[in-house]
């Protein structure tokens, strides 16, 4: 697997590349706008979005991409409502348990003032 350091700074733009029926093309972009892009609700918005995209891969790192906006924007982050949202995916994607126990581990970790 080749490293790539993805950013991406465009909204418009990342708003195109998420209509992409391409998974590995949106992943990246999940990736790229949690690095390139500051507006954490407007991150936050289409990370809630994507955890429901048909695409496992697409769901996964849209889930993961939860861990990176704990990391990046600790203060901003209301970990009840993601953890919420992140339960109700457990119970309706069997496959997707330990990506989404990883994910509520790491928003423990990065956000320890939020009970």
């Amino acid at each position: 697997m080749k490293y790539e350091h993805l950013i991406y700074d465009d909204k418009d733009k990342v708003d195109a590349l998420l209509n992409s029926n391409d998974s590995e093309i949106i992943s990246k972009v999940i990736v790229g706008m949690i690095n390139g892009i500051e507006d954490y609700d407007w991150l936050e918005e289409r990370l809630f979005r994507l955890i429901n995209n048909g695409d496992f891969w697409v769901r996964l790192n849209a889930i993961k991409g939860f861990s990176d906006l704990a990391r990046i924007h600790k203060s901003k982050i209301d970990k009840n409502n993601i953890q919420e949202k992140l339960r109700n995916l457990k119970l309706e994607y069997q496959q997707l348990i330990v990506a989404i126990d990883e994910t509520n581990e790491d928003l423990d970790i990065f956000i320890k003032t939020q009970k």
